[in-house]
């Protein structure tokens, strides 16, 4: 087993994320150098996704991000952050040794966790509430 420094580059992590900006109104931008990638979340046109994604914003603005970080753990074992304070950017980091097989799972877990948030209201927005009530608190 090769692994993913050999048998891919940068370009192509990049390559296989960016169809999800096309896939999904809510990602903004795919970017990155190296192996670290960052996806961006931007406002989504569509009325229901519109204003829970300004509901989130009203209560934290970096709680929206936040809310892909749990469910990419606690169901798919992938560990990942935001960006930084107040960001809505998700930041993607695999180990240099990750190989083809571990790339291919993580979009596949991406994608079903941007497919729950694109549901309204659903399992993403269950955990997005979750942290909102903490915020308050």
């Amino acid at each position: 087993m090769s692994n993913f420094c050999e048998t891919i580059n940068s370009k192509s992590l990049l390559g296989t994320l960016r169809p999800l900006q096309e896939k999904y109104e809510l990602v903004k931008a795919v970017r990155g150098r190296g192996l670290l990638v960052g996806v961006e979340f931007g406002e989504p046109k569509s009325f229901l996704l519109r204003n829970a994604w300004s509901m989130m914003h009203r209560i934290n603005p970096g709680l929206f991000s936040q809310a892909f970080t749990i469910p990419l753990l606690e169901k798919h074992a992938i560990l990942t952050q935001v960006a930084g304070h107040n960001e809505d950017v998700l930041k993607i980091a695999p180990a240099l040794v990750v190989t083809r097989e571990d790339l291919d799972a993580f979009v596949r877990a991406f994608d079903e966790v941007l497919a729950a948030a694109h549901s309204f209201p659903g399992p993403f927005w269950n955990v997005a509430s979750g942290l909102a009530k903490n915020a308050l608190s």
